[in-house]
């Protein structure tokens, strides 16, 4: 077969054709990806790191729609997430769950912030406590709330923020059982730190008043001053005014320092006209004049 010179031509060109098409392909295979393309890449190794590490059963911190903040061992699921309670699993919906976080990211932050906090400053120290409710560190909370109770035992916005939250507590076990609820509850936050009395006094509140005021009066002359101590406490709490007669008792004549001063601090909320001038102990103790809490030099 026979091709004129014009035909020669054209298979040449198209030769050249896919020999330069070849080539282009063969460089571009072998060229670094474009940023956009890198990037998209990145994402999707990302997410694929972010899934498998969210299906290792890690310690994680899960914020639920409802309020309530969960720590525990967690996985994810197909359709939602998984945690462990003691021996069990419990299921959560996806819908439920607003965030989560691992347990050791949120105590790094934890470490930043409990570095900006002042020595001394306890509505710091509260700002900080709540942070931890909010992250479900609940022990670490109450540790940091009987910081600022400690400095002040009456601090408004430490006492607020213990009533609006729900706190668990692990009650330290009595000596004896006491049958008697209110009383029960009374053993158990005697022995407490002061956050948890703080606790105690609010689920006393749910309790009848008139059973609960019958039982913390009788508790005023308890033969275990921790037991005083805690009763002071809750008739300051609950029941500011009344049994004034016992606690300018305790105020003064009380074998131990911190049931006169609470029961010091509980008669000086009464109305000024119930104000008495009591006589100290000695030096550095609470001295009640006229409706004024000093503290004795002598």
């Amino acid at each position: 077969m026979t091709t004129s010179r014009g035909g020669r031509w054209c298979w040449i060109l198209a030769g050249l054709a896919c020999a330069a098409h070849a080539q282009g392909e063969e460089r571009r295979a072998t060229e670094p990806a474009s940023a956009p393309a890198r990037d998209a890449s990145a994402a999707t190794a990302r997410t694929d790191a972010d899934d498998v590490a969210a299906a290792r059963p890690v310690q994680r911190v899960l914020r639920l729609s409802d309020g309530r903040v969960l720590l525990g061992v967690a996985e994810a699921t197909a359709a939602g997430w998984r945690l462990r309670q003691g021996d069990e699993w419990i299921e959560l919906p996806a819908a439920l769950v607003t965030s989560v976080r691992t347990e050791r990211e949120v105590r790094s932050e934890l470490d930043a912030r409990r570095r900006r906090v002042r020595v001394g400053d306890t509505h710091a120290m509260v700002e900080l406590a709540s942070w931890m409710l909010d992250n479900g560190l609940a022990k670490e909370a109450l540790r940091e709330l009987d910081r600022a109770l400690t400095a002040d035992p009456d601090h408004a916005d430490a006492l607020a923020l213990l009533r609006s939250r729900s706190v668990d507590v692990a009650w330290p076990r009595p000596a004896s059982a006491e049958p008697d609820r209110v009383l029960a509850i009374c053993a158990g936050a005697s022995s407490s730190t002061p956050a948890a009395r703080e606790i105690a006094v609010e689920r006393l509140r749910t309790e009848d008043a008139t059973a609960v005021e019958a039982r913390v009066s009788s508790e005023l002359v308890s033969s275990d001053p921790r037991r005083r101590a805690f009763a002071t406490l809750a008739c300051r709490r609950l029941f500011p005014g009344k049994q004034l007669g016992p606690l300018q008792e305790r105020a003064v004549l009380d074998s131990q320092s911190d049931v006169r001063h609470g029961a010091a601090r509980l008669v000086l909320t009464a109305p000024r006209s119930s104000a008495v001038v009591a006589l100290h102990r000695g030096a550095g103790e609470p001295l009640l004049c006229d409706g004024k809490l000093a503290t004795s030099s002598i």
